[in-house]
């Protein structure tokens, strides 16, 4: 069915073959009445007359068209041509995310910048009531500008129950397009237990897949494997998810934690949208940023770290910095008022923060105070640490509870330990709330130190029993409890 190049039919002339599928060929093709490139997807003729995969294919341009999404492949156009049926897209100008992982090494901010975009353009799908169903690398592109595409939606399930806790809470009601149960469809690595089954599936179906797409980019391997489709299958719902950690050992525990809680096999212990797996992954990119700009400013020696009993202050050295074609990092700095009206201290820094936060291109760190308190802190400045932090309690929430953590440790500095343990609390009490992987132990620890409570450091050796013995807040803490 190969069309050679300057084939023309209608307003495209064919360029190049660029691929060929299962359910037919791709092409490049120059639309020559709006001057620009485009793909065109062509059905195989022997599918022509086969009701099923006409419709999945006419049910591809539709789904996709139904969604207005900067991470979705855009359809232009469906139509026939001859005897050839054919969808016509934007052409992408980038590599699928298999490809892309093999030929670079990828930073872990870039990697959880690719699975934020990818998420995001299946929250746009769920809240539509569409189920990808075929969520897996090859169906998944990087533009050179960064920009994630995600592709092919031939597997796609449409339900007309939108109101159920498993769809975004807004999703529209549209036709419902079943598969037969019993039937299996999609790519058996990247299966949710449930779909390996052939059973109903919803949107946490989805969420799975996304899950071992991103435990494959981690880690080089999906979690699941076997000589064959069968074995495949039969290790997705019988075998327990191999720990991120056994493959990656110096996995951040948040990240391990968000990855496994996509894998479980009990669709009701998944994310249950997710818009929520999006909202841990983001608000785990902001820390590792923040973690990254403390480490750029850092001017001491982090040899010596914890030799102080009273500055235990997590730093991650392991994480990659920010690079090209990813979201740019804007710091806010302090504005001067020079008003004399004092309505006016913090009124442009939080209207610009909430204006600069709706942008795709940006993420925002209105933490300036928090980072000069770190750097306060080692200078044993507790006093002006405290003061400092005062303008950064609008923020504290954003800045994953570090503003808290500083103050705490201040407090010790001023041998203040009531008002220290205070701080300390609100960081135990908000565990939930945050990625506090690192900052919670620590602030178990600051509490026992504020409380002088044998009970209070006994339970900090608890949290960090598996820790390396050889940690310094560890061997600090021992020598305090002696």
């Amino acid at each position: 069915m190969s069309l050679s190049a300057k084939t023309s039919f209608g307003r495209y002339e064919i360029i190049h073959l660029l691929g060929v599928g299962g359910m037919g060929e791709v092409h490049i093709a120059q639309d020559t009445t709006l001057d620009r490139q485009v793909a065109i997807k062509f059905l195989a003729e022997k599918f022509s007359t086969d009701a099923d995969r006409l419709n999945r294919f006419v049910q591809e341009a539709k789904s996709a068209s139904a969604l207005n999404h900067p991470n979705i492949l855009t359809v232009y156009e469906i139509g026939q041509t001859d005897d050839k049926h054919f969808i016509a897209t934007e052409f992408i100008d980038g590599k699928t995310l298999n490809r892309y992982f093999a030929e670079e090494t990828i930073p872990l901010q870039t990697i959880l910048d690719i699975a934020v975009q990818i998420a995001s353009a299946l929250q746009a799908a769920h809240q539509a009531g569409i189920v990808h169903r075929n969520i897996k690398p090859d169906n998944i592109m990087i533009r050179a500008d960064g920009i994630v595409k995600l592709l092919d939606f031939g597997l796609v399930k449409l339900t007309e129950k939108p109101n159920e806790p498993i769809l975004e809470t807004d999703a529209a009601t549209v036709a419902k397009v079943m598969t037969a149960p019993g039937i299996v469809m999609g790519t058996p690595q990247y299966m949710s237990p449930e779909q390996a089954r052939g059973k109903e599936t919803d949107s946490r179906s989805d969420i799975w897949s996304v899950g071992v797409v991103l435990y494959e980019i981690l880690s080089g391997s999906v979690p699941f494997q076997g000589e064959t489709m069968n074995d495949v299958i039969a290790a997705i719902i019988h075998k327990e998810t191999p720990p991120l950690t056994r493959f990656v050992p110096n996995c951040p525990p948040e990240l391990e934690r968000i990855v496994m809680k996509t894998l479980q096999k009990n669709k009701d212990e998944r994310y249950q949208t997710i818009k929520d797996f999006v909202i841990d992954l983001k608000s785990f990119k902001r820390r590792l940023a923040y973690e990254v700009e403390l480490e750029r400013n850092a001017t001491f020696d982090r040899n010596t770290f914890g030799t102080n009993p009273t500055l235990n202050i997590p730093f991650s050295s392991s994480v990659s910095r920010h690079s090209a074609g990813n979201k740019d990092y804007l710091l806010l700095t302090e504005f001067v008022n020079l008003t004399g009206d004092p309505v006016f201290d913090d009124t442009l820094k939080m209207a610009l923060t909430d204006a600069l936060e709706q942008s795709p291109f940006l993420d925002i760190f209105p933490w300036l105070p928090t980072i000069n308190a770190a750097l306060k802190l080692q200078l044993e400045m507790p006093k002006t640490v405290v003061k400092e932090l005062e303008t950064a309690r609008k923020y504290e929430k954003a800045a994953e509870f570090y503003p808290q953590y500083l103050r705490g440790l201040a407090y010790l500095q001023l041998k203040q330990n009531r008002k220290a343990e205070a701080e300390f609390q609100k960081i135990l009490d908000n565990r939930g709330e945050s990625p506090l992987s690192a900052l919670y132990p620590l602030a178990q620890l600051g509490k026992a130190r504020a409380t002088k409570n044998k009970a209070d450091y006994e339970f900090f050796f608890e949290i960090w029993k598996d820790a390396d013995k050889d940690m310094p807040a560890l061997v600090e803490a021992e020598k305090e409890l002696a």
